[in-house]
């Protein structure tokens, strides 16, 4: 008997179309093993080291989406700012140089008011353990880091304008 860690990423249609990321840590032959079983549900299917590279890895994923979650928020009070709608900038930049899989998630919910109070639940758990995991390891996360204080703060405080 063995032990691997395999948390995913995706949205339900992934799973639903059997393409829902696995990020796996464990002995390669323990994947090996199981392959088949994963595959039935995940693809692609990535092994990333040792036992409990998968959950890193997939801190590191959250920490990145809510850092640029915060940023698409940003991006659109500056647009309305600018007096631009929010909404239409950010589907132009979707398809522009400046995309990512946040800033669509902003423009899909139609705006960071809807967008942020959605993902956070999910969100905030993860960017709190690795800032914990960062501090225990004496890792510091840089301005990852500093962008991450607006979403979570690690002490009781003020917390983004957005939220």
């Amino acid at each position: 008997m063995g032990v691997l860690d395999a948390p995913v990423s995706g949205r339900a249609p992934d799973i639903l179309a059997g393409r829902i990321t696995l990020l796996v840590g464990g002995p390669p032959e323990r994947l090996e093993a199981v392959r088949p079983v994963l595959a039935a549900y995940g693809n692609p299917i990535l092994p990333l080291g040792p036992l409990g590279s998968g959950q890193r890895v997939k801190l590191l994923n959250n920490l990145l989406f809510a850092v640029n979650m915060r940023l698409a928020g940003d991006v659109a009070v500056l647009a309305e700012r600018l007096g631009l709608d929010p909404v239409p900038a950010m589907r132009a930049i979707v398809t522009s140089s400046g995309s990512s899989y946040a800033l669509n998630a902003v423009a899909e919910f139609g705006g960071p008011e809807v967008a942020l109070p959605r993902v956070r639940e999910f969100l905030d758990k993860d960017v709190s353990f690795v800032q914990q995991l960062a501090a225990d390891l004496g890792v510091d996360l840089g301005r990852l880091g500093e962008i991450a204080e607006y979403w979570h703060p690690r002490v009781d405080g003020g917390r983004s304008d957005l939220r």
